[in-house]
């Protein structure tokens, strides 16, 4: 008896549903920030002013973040979301981002975009400074090579 075979497609799969996994509960803008090591928060974190729903998170920049406080600045300075306000208290080199409740959402977006760029920032830093020690590298095995064969 011969069995019938089909001939495998890349469209044919053996499973029949496919099942897609609810998303987690958001996490908070706070909670967000903080799991990012670079920013410290002290002793200040999350106020809220009474009963507007106004909120102000205050933290600065620390570790290898530290030398991008004047980018992090110019950002600030160059533009905001709308009803979120991130202000810089020079003296302190304390960054202040104040929105409402409702503008929550907006404050998290803008946040993310800022906290990319400093992440690529130092992301390329590093990367360029292991590029300038290869080459340095390489520099000194060719003069190296050359001593000792012009010996």
């Amino acid at each position: 008896m011969a069995m019938n075979k089909i001939p495998y497609k890349e469209e044919q799969f053996t499973f029949k549903n496919v099942s897609v996994k609810e998303q987690a509960d958001p996490v908070s803008l706070l909670d967000w920030l903080k799991e990012i090591q670079w920013l410290d928060f002290g002793n200040q974190s999350l106020h809220s002013q009474s009963g507007e729903g106004t909120h102000e998170i205050h933290f600065r920049l620390t570790g290898k973040a530290l030398a991008y406080y004047p980018l992090l600045r110019g950002i600030t300075a160059s533009k905001q979301a709308p009803g979120v306000k991130l202000k810089v208290d020079h003296p302190s080199r304390n960054f202040i981002c104040r929105f409402d409740k409702k503008f929550e959402k907006a404050a998290y977006q803008y946040l993310s975009v800022v906290v990319g760029i400093i992440e690529e920032e130092i992301r390329f830093k590093q990367v360029l400074k292991k590029v300038i020690d290869n080459q340095k590298r390489f520099l000194l095995e060719e003069k190296l090579l050359i001593n000792e064969l012009t010996r």
